[in-house]
């Protein structure tokens, strides 16, 4: 498999698993800044292995509405995926 498009699957993968994560912590806390804080108190990393900040966790939520006019759908993330697992396999 190409790396490029071995890397664009595995960035797709971890954005949609971590996507429930985020609209959990979403409504459980107020701010972006707790919000990292409890990211980061139960070790889960960004893509690259660092530690989340207040603004890099906001601008990963906001980059799931910045595609399709403002629309994310995750039952269709999954879709997608299974059709480019079938595409690759």
């Amino acid at each position: 498999m190409d790396k490029a498009l071995k890397k664009f699957i595995e960035r797709q993968l971890y954005r949609f698993n971590l996507f429930p994560t985020l609209l959990l912590v979403l409504e459980e806390l107020p701010t972006w800044e707790a919000r990292a804080e409890a990211f980061n108190a139960v070790g889960i990393k960004t893509l690259s292995g660092r530690s989340w900040t207040k603004g890099n966790l906001h601008a990963l939520y906001k980059s799931y509405y910045s595609e399709n006019g403002g629309r994310y759908s995750h039952r269709e993330h999954a879709e997608q995926l299974k059709q480019l697992e079938t595409l690759v396999a």
